[in-house]
């Protein structure tokens, strides 16, 4: 039972046994090395990411290099809320001491990401360290329980660089809305918000508000658009009018707010005007190259008039239309208008849901696809869907045990060279035939190792295992082989670099993390995985491995584009550049980052690596010689390492990197 204020006593003697054992914790001696940062060089923490990460992973907490600037860590939570990792309580209070004790001593630190789990239990400590952190700029934290609320208000009132705070699912949480004013108002380093699930009622809302006039720092915002109709008509407007700071405006709608709150947006973007009048200025703009609207606030013949005009405009890039699934059934006169007007390459009109036909299969506004319908049907449009090499992303649900379906689905598969994001749902039970099944599983996991194009992979196992647990388990053993097959074959893709992959029954969880882990290590292609659903012990040690070779090869290549963009040129981004050259995935992670293609980025690598190319570069770089490589003169007249030309020097290069000289420091280079 909670106390009068709001405490939990379970919550607090846990916290208060967390305290007193963190003191006495084997890593304190062993792991918590002291912080080592300068502004030329890393921490130590970098050099045992894999050791440490190893702990917090039972709190399911990562720590981190940030992609975007060298020398900065960030703690973060990679909980999913489908997913459970069985573990003893011990773990995880190891792990939460080794996570609080990193924020009280590593100035490094910038970036925290608190998952709800985490919050509740470990509120109160957690917070007390924020409340005295100096170098936390960037805090995203998800509240939902009142019981903590009040900790986390004094935290981030006192947190007095705080440059970027995220709150997610926070709903009409009553505490909030007290401290966040405040926050607003002190913390002149506040440059981006968001609070789009904050909803706020009466005055409240007006506070809010009130306090975003007084603040000058802020450039991006998130907000809920209750926010907006609860503060009045006119006084979010008025925030607008006078603020000269912010760039990005993002809001968050419901059904009963959309209109009012756009429309009242409007008022204080351009004074005096209403709907209607939009067409004027975006018609006009010629600055403007992407451009996000909602579909509501114009008629179909309006929108018609608009695209018209955007055809025409050379500076506009993208148009993005959020259309409610309300208002599909004016989808085909959009998408003639769109193919009539030639804007449809200019326009994306969200997700294609197909149900009954594909008759908007053909218009270039649709790039995801989401095949919602089953059987036969299902069966027929999949044998149309490779002519329409515009689409890039689809979803399909297939009964395992059909097998010319599974067949149709593995052939478009196999065959299409234009699709980089694939949603799979399989799903069954015990009457599908035996032979069918594995037959199944065999062909779709061969079109996924044959495939090319392919760069995230969701897949989800629905299968019906009976009713009791031992029938159940029977089931599950029957279906290993075949999610071996699947996790193999993912595994081997020389193009997934995401990978979303979720089960109802802990053996299919277990099986393929199983198989996927193995050599994992080898995989320089990875850099995202997600997993739903119950991991055990030994399945969560598995996930661990594949967590770290996602973290590895995230690091190599953020490291790799602070070299390119010249923020590092030392021996850590130099190296991680060389690696991602020699691996077709990263290159590609590295051009999407850098909002490019591949032919693009190409290039740019070129230029990095001929820069450390030469012998005196290698060396100077790799710690081997401060300045330049002088050799002692031999008696016998041989060939020393700095009488070697160039091209006998390029030709050792080919095999040789700057991770295989073995680093003469510890301190790693921040450069």
């Amino acid at each position: 039972m909670a106390r009068a204020d709001g405490s939990d006593p379970a919550m607090t003697e846990r916290a208060d046994s967390l305290e007193s054992s963190s003191t006495n914790s084997t890593f304190d001696r062993q792991m918590l090395l002291p912080c080592t940062a300068t502004a030329e060089s890393a921490c130590q923490l970098v050099d045992h990411l894999s050791m440490l990460n190893e702990v917090l992973f039972w709190a399911e907490i990562e720590l981190r290099e940030t992609p975007k600037t060298c020398g900065e860590l960030s703690l973060a939570s990679f909980a999913n809320k489908n997913t459970n990792i069985q573990n003893d309580a011990g773990k995880t209070s190891r792990a939460i001491s080794l996570f609080l004790s990193l924020l009280k001593a590593h100035a490094c630190i910038y970036h925290v990401k608190i998952h709800y789990d985490v919050l509740v239990a470990y509120g109160r400590p957690i917070c007390d360290v924020l409340k005295c952190s100096h170098s936390v700029r960037a805090l995203i934290i998800d509240i939902g329980a009142s019981v903590v609320n009040k900790y986390v208000g004094d935290a981030l009132c006192s947190m007095e660089r705080l440059d970027l705070l995220e709150c997610l699912s926070v709903s009409s949480c009553h505490e909030l809305w007290f401290s966040l004013p405040k926050v607003i108002r002190i913390h002149s380093s506040l440059t981006t918000l968001k609070i789009s699930e904050l909803r706020l009622r009466g005055s409240r809302a007006q506070d809010l508000i009130a306090a975003l006039k007084e603040n000058s720092t802020l450039k991006e915002l998130s907000i809920h658009g209750s926010v907006i109709c609860e503060a009045g008509r006119g006084v979010f407007a008025d925030y607008l009018k006078i603020n000269t700071s912010l760039i990005t405006l993002s809001v968050g709608e419901d059904d009963v707010s959309n209109r009012n709150c756009f429309n009242w947006i409007v008022e204080g973007l351009l004074p005096g005007t209403d709907y209607n009048l939009w067409h004027a200025p975006l018609s006009n703009n010629d600055t403007l190259e992407e451009l996000g609207l909602p579909f509501s606030i114009w008629k179909p013949e309006q929108w018609a008039d608009f695209f018209w005009i955007a055809a025409r405009k050379a500076n506009l890039k993208r148009i993005n239309v959020f259309v409610h699934v309300t208002a599909h059934r004016k989808l085909p006169t959009l998408c003639k208008v769109l193919k009539e007007s030639g804007a449809e390459e200019k326009v994306l009109l969200g997700t294609y849901f197909v149900r009954h036909d594909v008759d908007l299969m053909y218009s270039k506004a649709f790039s995801d696809v989401d095949m919602f319908c089953f059987g036969d049907r299902l069966g027929q449009f999949v044998c149309l869907l490779q002519p329409f090499t515009h689409i890039t992303s689809i979803r399909f649900t297939i009964r395992i045990g059909n097998l010319p379906l599974a067949s149709s689905v593995a052939s478009y598969i196999q065959a299409t060279t234009s699709l980089q994001k694939l949603r799979l749902t399989l799903y069954g039970d015990e009457s599908d035939p035996e032979e069918n099944t594995d037959t199944s599983w065999a062909e779709i996991a061969g079109a996924l190792s044959l495939n090319r194009s392919i760069n995230e992979l969701g897949v989800y196992v629905d299968i019906d295992y009976g009713d009791s647990d031992e029938e159940s388990n029977v089931i599950a053993v029957l279906y290993r082989e075949q999610i071996k097959r699947l996790a193999e074959a993912i595994r081997c893709s020389s193009t997934i670099r995401r990978i979303n992959f979720g089960a109802g029954h802990s053996v299919a969880v277990a099986t393929f993390l199983s198989s996927f882990s193995e050599r994992v290590t080898d995989n320089y292609i990875l850099v995202g995985i997600n997993i739903c659903g119950t991991l055990s012990t030994e399945s969560a040690q598995d996930c661990f491995k594949v967590r770290h070779t996602v973290r590895r090869n995230c690091g190599l290549v953020g490291r790799a584009a602070q070299f390119i963009q010249g923020l590092a040129l030392g021996r850590r981004s130099a190296g991680a550049l060389e690696q991602v050259w020699r691996h077709a995935g990263l290159l590609e992670e590295l051009a999407e980052q850098q909002s490019l293609s591949v032919a693009e980025v190409t290039p740019i690598v070129r230029r990095g690596l001929r820069s450390i190319e030469g012998l005196h570069d290698f060396m100077r770089l790799a710690g081997v010689v401060q300045d330049t490589v002088v050799c002692e003169t031999r008696q016998d007249g041989r060939t020393q390492l700095d009488t070697l030309n160039e091209d006998c020097w390029r030709l050792v290069r080919r095999f040789l990197v700057l991770d295989d000289v073995v680093q003469p420091s510890k301190r790693r280079e921040c450069q």
